[in-house]
Protein backbone atom coordinates (compact mmCIF):
# COMPACT_ATOMS: atom_id res chain seq x y z
CA UNK A 1 0.00 0.00 0.00
CA UNK A 2 1.28 4.00 -0.86
CA UNK A 3 1.05 6.48 1.77
CA UNK A 4 1.02 10.02 0.88
CA UNK A 5 3.04 12.64 2.07
CA UNK A 6 2.39 16.21 2.66
CA UNK A 7 3.76 19.23 4.03
CA UNK A 8 1.70 22.84 4.66
CA UNK A 9 2.08 23.48 0.95
CA UNK A 10 3.30 19.89 -1.60
CA UNK A 11 3.16 16.78 -1.83
CA UNK A 12 6.84 15.21 -0.76
CA UNK A 13 6.24 11.71 -1.90
CA UNK A 14 5.45 8.51 -0.46
CA UNK A 15 5.96 6.01 2.04
CA UNK A 16 5.47 2.01 1.31
CA UNK A 17 3.02 0.54 4.01
CA UNK A 18 3.86 -3.27 4.88
CA UNK A 19 3.17 -5.39 8.11
CA UNK A 20 5.30 -7.25 9.91
CA UNK A 21 4.77 -11.04 10.60
CA UNK A 22 1.13 -10.75 9.37
CA UNK A 23 0.05 -9.07 12.12
CA UNK A 24 -2.89 -6.39 10.60
CA UNK A 25 -3.65 -4.14 13.46
CA UNK A 26 -0.48 -1.93 12.33
CA UNK A 27 1.25 -1.04 9.30
CA UNK A 28 4.94 -0.06 9.21
CA UNK A 29 5.95 2.92 7.19
CA UNK A 30 8.91 3.74 5.11
CA UNK A 31 10.65 5.11 2.37
CA UNK A 32 12.84 2.46 0.22
CA UNK A 33 15.08 4.86 -1.76
CA UNK A 34 13.55 4.34 -5.09
CA UNK A 35 9.78 4.31 -6.04
CA UNK A 36 8.57 5.31 -2.18
CA UNK A 37 10.82 8.64 -1.68
CA UNK A 38 10.37 11.82 0.47
CA UNK A 39 12.08 15.20 -0.45
CA UNK A 40 12.82 18.03 1.75
CA UNK A 41 9.80 19.90 3.15
CA UNK A 42 9.23 23.87 3.19
CA UNK A 43 11.11 25.34 5.56
CA UNK A 44 9.95 26.00 9.10
CA UNK A 45 7.99 22.55 8.48
CA UNK A 46 7.80 20.33 11.79
CA UNK A 47 5.24 18.26 11.42
CA UNK A 48 4.57 16.30 7.76
CA UNK A 49 0.71 14.83 7.27
CA UNK A 50 0.38 11.30 5.86
CA UNK A 51 -2.39 10.40 3.83
CA UNK A 52 -3.81 7.17 2.93
CA UNK A 53 -7.12 6.01 1.20
CA UNK A 54 -8.04 2.89 -1.52
CA UNK A 55 -9.93 5.79 -3.35
CA UNK A 56 -5.89 7.00 -4.60
CA UNK A 57 -3.80 6.04 -7.22
CA UNK A 58 -1.94 9.33 -7.27
CA UNK A 59 -1.44 12.23 -5.07
CA UNK A 60 -4.16 14.27 -4.97
CA UNK A 61 -2.59 18.41 -5.70
CA UNK A 62 -2.66 20.98 -2.98
CA UNK A 63 -5.12 23.27 -4.06
CA UNK A 64 -2.94 26.91 -3.85
CA UNK A 65 -5.77 29.03 -2.98
CA UNK A 66 -6.11 27.06 0.82
CA UNK A 67 -3.54 24.78 1.06
CA UNK A 68 -6.30 21.86 0.72
CA UNK A 69 -6.38 18.49 -1.21
CA UNK A 70 -9.97 17.06 -1.82
CA UNK A 71 -11.04 13.54 -1.92
CA UNK A 72 -14.07 12.80 -4.38
CA UNK A 73 -16.32 10.09 -2.63
CA UNK A 74 -19.29 10.72 -5.28
CA UNK A 75 -18.74 7.67 -7.13
CA UNK A 76 -18.17 4.35 -4.91
CA UNK A 77 -17.94 0.82 -5.79
CA UNK A 78 -16.25 -2.21 -4.81
CA UNK A 79 -16.70 -4.35 -2.32
CA UNK A 80 -16.23 -2.25 0.83
CA UNK A 81 -17.15 0.95 0.91
CA UNK A 82 -13.95 3.17 0.73
CA UNK A 83 -12.24 5.42 3.15
CA UNK A 84 -9.72 8.41 3.53
CA UNK A 85 -7.75 8.22 6.95
CA UNK A 86 -4.57 10.62 7.90
CA UNK A 87 -1.77 11.12 10.73
CA UNK A 88 1.13 13.06 11.63
CA UNK A 89 4.66 12.71 11.72
CA UNK A 90 7.27 14.69 13.33
CA UNK A 91 9.97 15.77 10.53
CA UNK A 92 13.70 14.21 11.46
CA UNK A 93 14.66 13.63 7.92
CA UNK A 94 13.40 12.51 4.11
CA UNK A 95 14.44 8.91 5.28
CA UNK A 96 11.86 7.33 7.19
CA UNK A 97 12.31 3.24 8.12
CA UNK A 98 9.66 1.19 10.20
CA UNK A 99 7.44 4.00 11.61
CA UNK A 100 4.10 2.90 13.11
CA UNK A 101 1.86 6.12 13.85
CA UNK A 102 -1.86 5.95 14.86
CA UNK A 103 -4.38 7.19 11.75
CA UNK A 104 -7.45 8.87 12.28
CA UNK A 105 -10.68 8.63 9.83
CA UNK A 106 -11.67 12.05 8.07
CA UNK A 107 -14.51 10.00 6.45
CA UNK A 108 -17.69 7.96 8.33
CA UNK A 109 -19.75 5.01 6.97
CA UNK A 110 -23.40 5.22 7.09
CA UNK A 111 -24.86 1.59 7.10
CA UNK A 112 -28.34 1.60 5.45
CA UNK A 113 -31.24 -0.65 6.11
CA UNK A 114 -33.81 -0.96 3.91
CA UNK A 115 -37.11 -2.76 4.16
CA UNK A 116 -40.61 -3.15 1.93
CA UNK A 117 -38.45 -3.80 -1.25
CA UNK A 118 -39.62 -6.35 -3.71
CA UNK A 119 -38.32 -9.65 -2.76
CA UNK A 120 -35.52 -11.55 -4.69
CA UNK A 121 -34.57 -8.50 -6.60
CA UNK A 122 -31.50 -7.06 -7.71
CA UNK A 123 -30.35 -3.70 -7.03
CA UNK A 124 -27.86 -1.91 -9.22
CA UNK A 125 -26.95 1.19 -7.05
CA UNK A 126 -28.33 3.73 -4.24
CA UNK A 127 -27.74 7.24 -4.13
CA UNK A 128 -27.47 9.67 -1.28
CA UNK A 129 -28.19 13.35 -2.36
CA UNK A 130 -27.54 16.55 -1.15
CA UNK A 131 -24.71 15.91 0.98
CA UNK A 132 -20.66 16.75 0.39
CA UNK A 133 -19.12 14.78 -1.81
CA UNK A 134 -15.72 15.67 -1.47
CA UNK A 135 -13.89 14.97 1.71
CA UNK A 136 -11.50 18.22 2.37
CA UNK A 137 -8.24 18.28 4.19
CA UNK A 138 -6.88 21.76 4.76
CA UNK A 139 -2.82 20.94 5.44
CA UNK A 140 -0.13 22.95 7.69
CA UNK A 141 3.28 22.18 7.73
CA UNK A 142 2.78 22.14 12.34
CA UNK A 143 0.06 20.37 12.99
CA UNK A 144 -3.06 18.27 11.78
CA UNK A 145 -5.37 19.22 8.71
CA UNK A 146 -8.32 20.64 9.52
CA UNK A 147 -10.88 17.59 8.29
CA UNK A 148 -14.02 18.96 6.46
CA UNK A 149 -16.61 18.06 3.76
CA UNK A 150 -16.83 20.22 0.25
CA UNK A 151 -18.81 20.05 -2.79
CA UNK A 152 -22.35 19.48 -1.84
CA UNK A 153 -24.02 16.91 -4.52
CA UNK A 154 -24.48 12.83 -4.73
CA UNK A 155 -22.89 9.88 -3.51
CA UNK A 156 -23.74 6.59 -5.52
CA UNK A 157 -22.59 3.70 -4.34
CA UNK A 158 -22.87 0.14 -7.01
CA UNK A 159 -20.59 -3.01 -6.93
CA UNK A 160 -20.98 -4.40 -3.74
CA UNK A 161 -21.58 -8.12 -4.13
CA UNK A 162 -24.21 -8.39 -0.98
CA UNK A 163 -25.73 -5.39 -2.54
CA UNK A 164 -26.86 -6.82 -5.58
CA UNK A 165 -29.58 -8.53 -4.68
CA UNK A 166 -32.67 -8.00 -1.67
CA UNK A 167 -33.25 -10.82 -0.04
CA UNK A 168 -36.90 -13.20 0.58
CA UNK A 169 -38.18 -10.82 3.14
CA UNK A 170 -37.70 -7.74 0.93
CA UNK A 171 -34.55 -5.99 2.75
CA UNK A 172 -31.16 -4.72 1.46
CA UNK A 173 -28.19 -3.38 3.32
CA UNK A 174 -25.37 -1.70 2.49
CA UNK A 175 -22.54 0.84 3.10
CA UNK A 176 -21.82 4.33 1.77
CA UNK A 177 -18.43 6.44 2.76
CA UNK A 178 -19.48 10.37 3.46
CA UNK A 179 -16.94 13.21 4.63
CA UNK A 180 -18.19 15.35 7.22
CA UNK A 181 -21.96 16.80 6.55
CA UNK A 182 -21.89 20.58 7.65
CA UNK A 183 -23.40 21.49 4.21
CA UNK A 184 -26.33 19.23 4.38
CA UNK A 185 -29.40 20.57 4.90
CA UNK A 186 -31.60 17.31 4.45
CA UNK A 187 -30.11 13.78 3.03
CA UNK A 188 -32.33 11.80 0.83
CA UNK A 189 -31.48 7.92 -0.14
Amino acid sequence: ETVYVYDGTQCLGTLKASREGGEDRYALLSTDGSTHKVSTPAAGTTTLTLVYSPLLTEAPAVNDNDGAISISLASQSGEKAPFVAFATLDYTGTTITNAVVPFQFATSVIKVNCTGLKANTVITSATLDNVNTECKLTLSGSAAPTVSGDVNGTITRTGDAYFGKVNSEGEAVFQIAVPKLEKASSARI
